[in-house]
């Protein structure tokens, strides 16, 4: 795994803005951006997804002071 893709794949999820994996694979010219987001769960980071009426996911991190919205 490219270290850079998975600090730039956080670094947009940690903007608040949502993403689905094919944007975040457009922007940055990658082809495996739900790995990059498997493997940052796995480390930790409460990365949240919504599945929309297309059947596409966004993902997402809820900043800290937020979680209690979504308990």
């Amino acid at each position: 795994m490219i270290p850079s893709i998975k600090n730039k794949i956080l670094s947009e999820l940690l903007s608040g803005q949502r993403f689905t994996a094919k944007q975040l694979n457009d922007k940055f010219s990658f082809t495996d951006s739900r790995k990059i987001i498997s493997v940052l769960r796995s480390e930790g980071k409460a990365i949240q997804d919504i599945r929309q009426p297309d059947k596409t996911k966004l993902y997402f991190i809820v900043p800290d002071s937020q979680l209690s919205l979504f308990d």
